[in-house]
């Protein structure tokens, strides 16, 4: 091999501008470009890529094309144009400073034809010699009749290799094995075998909060917020601490603790924690590509107890159910752990939660006190939807939310419970009472351990009134004191 002269310095797709003010390259320069799809080596480029390096630079120098950069993708496929070295090609090319484009092969630029075709035609116009060494292209010496049926052939190759990796996965995803290379969060790979998962104790933990949360009536904007205030590493952090993901981002110290709902979420949809494996939950629609779309779960693949678990499946299945319907909060901050499973006796429709103040008065001597309460009760949304539309269908049936809790806590302590529950509630209506009757839709399984007992709810339920009462209290003081104080200053005024 000759002694390359020139410029020697190989530059990515992030310092091709700055070799250029480096070597002082005020005239235009050739690029030698250089990708392969796969490495065949951990430890920097692959040989292959040194090897293409070396063709590349026998040829500039051979050819008397001084100064040159080296520009490489390694490891990204040639059906993908957003490659970051091919990018900072044409970002060079049209600006306007490259003279002359080397390749070892025409594949090497990409493989789909149609997008070979429109670059070759698009470097024409801006003057821009293109050289393929290995097919003997070179746009100075006139058109290549056989340039359109390489590039053709190199797309087929890529269909075929396609075809023939995705034969080997649908093989290895009906073996049971998982088709994933990234490990979920909370486990790790075994050492021995790298498709055994086992359990990360610190991960797996958080895994377990996050499910436990949710049960609690917390969401996933909730959860990533207070685990975000703990301090407790998102996943794609703690994953790359640990060697199992290799993104930037996923390194970067400033927002290590920055949980995202969708994460959270992300975790919950997982029936990975629960033991099993699951493939086939997505694919990519074409070889070209690499978006990847979500398959119906008719077409999953589940391979049960294949690992250990983290959380049992009935609460999996409870999780799921939970958020089927959204728990929205009220001015407190609280969510009504009921949503979605009152129906209406009647009509079945959803019953409504509805929290609004109430004022009241109470007379004490001469002396008559105004004050605001909490008022929580269930209301027929098949009601609710139809009245608006002045067409009223079925009714109201209002029943009190401590009625429906006190009637869960005696179920909850005296052990039973069944498919579905009517409630009975009645109320005076002039001179008759009314019946109201509301479906208590069961959805969760006396299997799923509770970490709480009846008693504790009771308390529990008893200790947030009480906070509630004071915080009404403290809004009424509050209000009373502005009031006093905006009379006063029109009082100064008057």
């Amino acid at each position: 091999m000759p002694k390359v002269q020139g410029v020697q310095k190989i530059c990515s797709a992030a310092n091709a501008r700055d070799c250029r003010k480096e070597y002082n390259m005020s005239n235009k320069i050739t690029i030698l470009y250089e990708r392969l799809s796969v490495d065949d080596g951990n430890n920097g480029e692959s040989n292959s890529i040194q090897n293409q390096r070396r063709i590349l630079e026998e040829y500039a120098v051979q050819n008397g094309m001084i100064p040159y950069v080296h520009i490489a993708d390694d490891g990204v496929s040639g059906t993908r144009w957003d490659r970051p070295g091919w990018i900072q090609v044409m970002d060079e090319i049209e600006a306007g400073n490259v003279a002359n484009l080397v390749v070892k092969n025409l594949d090497r630029m990409g493989r789909d034809y149609l997008r070979v075709g429109l670059h070759m035609e698009r470097f024409r116009e801006l003057g821009v010699r293109l050289i393929a060494i290995g097919d003997g292209i070179d746009t100075d010496k006139g058109e290549d009749d056989f340039a359109p049926f390489r590039a053709i052939m190199a797309e087929w190759m890529a269909k075929d290799c396609s075809k023939k990796i995705r034969a080997v996965l649908h093989a290895k995803g009906k073996s049971g094995k998982p088709m994933t290379t990234t490990i979920p969060y909370g486990y790790m790979k075994s050492p021995d075998d790298k498709t055994k998962w086992l359990i990360d104790p610190e991960a797996a933990a958080v895994v377990r909060r996050i499910f436990e949360m949710t049960i609690d009536g917390m969401g996933p904007r909730v959860i990533a917020t207070k685990l975000h205030n703990e301090k407790v590493e998102r996943p794609s952090y703690y994953l790359a601490k640990h060697g199992h993901a290799y993104h930037l981002s996923c390194r970067n110290e400033e927002h290590k603790y920055s949980w995202a709902d969708s994460s959270v979420a992300h975790i919950l949809e997982k029936l990975d924690y629960a033991g099993h494996t699951v493939n086939f939950k997505g694919t990519t629609p074409s070889y070209k590509s690499k978006k990847r779309v979500q398959n119906p779960q008719e077409d999953w693949l589940i391979f049960r107890n294949t690992h250990e678990a983290i959380i049992t499946e009935q609460q999996w299945e409870l999780v799921q159910k939970l958020r089927q319907t959204k728990r929205r909060t009220d001015t407190l901050g609280e969510a009504n752990p009921l949503t979605g499973l009152l129906f209406c006796g009647t009509c079945g429709g959803k019953m409504y939660n509805n929290r609004s103040p109430r004022k009241r008065t109470h007379k004490k001597g001469d002396k008559t006190y105004t004050y605001t309460t909490q008022q929580s009760l269930y209301i027929c949304s098949t009601y609710c939807q139809s009245r608006k539309k002045y067409n009223a269908k079925c009714s109201a049936h209002q029943i009190q939310a401590h009625t429906v809790e006190q009637v869960i806590l005696e179920l909850l302590r005296e052990g039973e419970w069944s498919e579905g529950i009517h409630l009975e509630s009645g109320r005076p209506k002039g001179k008759r009472t009314q019946k109201i009757e509301v479906y208590l839709k069961y959805v969760g399984s006396l299997d799923v351990p509770c970490s709480r007992t009846p008693e504790e709810i009771e308390a529990e339920r008893l200790a947030l009134e009480q906070e509630r009462r004071e915080r009404r209290l403290q809004y009424g003081r509050e209000w009373r004191r502005k009031q006093k104080e905006k009379a006063e200053a029109e009082k100064k005024i008057s």
